[in-house]
């Protein structure tokens, strides 16, 4: 999927693409998990995303947590409910990450995220312009 997973297998691998956005998920056998996020920003998308996420918890365990990587660096024009979708998802799943790192966003798409870390109540994500140094917030580098 990337550098980060190359040097250990994908236990989980799924991609959404509908013509407007495009989401990747992959997570490794040491449950480090990448979200790749490209296109416009979508209700439909994130309830796509919604169902990754619980397609990976049913099949790698829900006892697992995740240090997990968020590249927004594509994304564009994403509705604030779509936002909320995302929001509660987390929250009511928030066991299941150890540490998330959100980077490359459009200062809008940023301030989204940002707002759904809140509603989630995600003590330990971060918020960053490059992929180093949120890999370095993770623990990666």
């Amino acid at each position: 999927m990337n550098a980060r997973n190359s040097d250990r297998e994908l236990l989980f691998h799924r991609v959404y693409d509908d013509g407007d956005v495009r989401i990747e998920v992959g997570i490794d056998t040491a449950y480090n998990s990448i979200a790749t996020l490209a296109g416009r920003g979508t209700v439909k998308g994130a309830k796509a995303l919604t169902r990754m996420l619980d397609d990976a918890s049913e099949q790698l365990g829900r006892h697992n947590r995740t240090r997990s990587l968020v590249s927004l660096e594509a994304l564009h024009d994403s509705p604030i409910r779509s936002q909320l979708v995302l929001g509660k998802w987390l929250f009511q799943n928030r066991q299941l990450v150890d540490a998330i790192a959100v980077y490359g966003g459009k200062p809008w798409e940023m301030k989204l995220a940002r707002a759904v870390m809140q509603i989630a109540q995600l003590q330990n994500a971060g918020f960053f312009q490059t992929r180093p140094e949120a890999e370095a917030f993770l623990g990666w580098s």
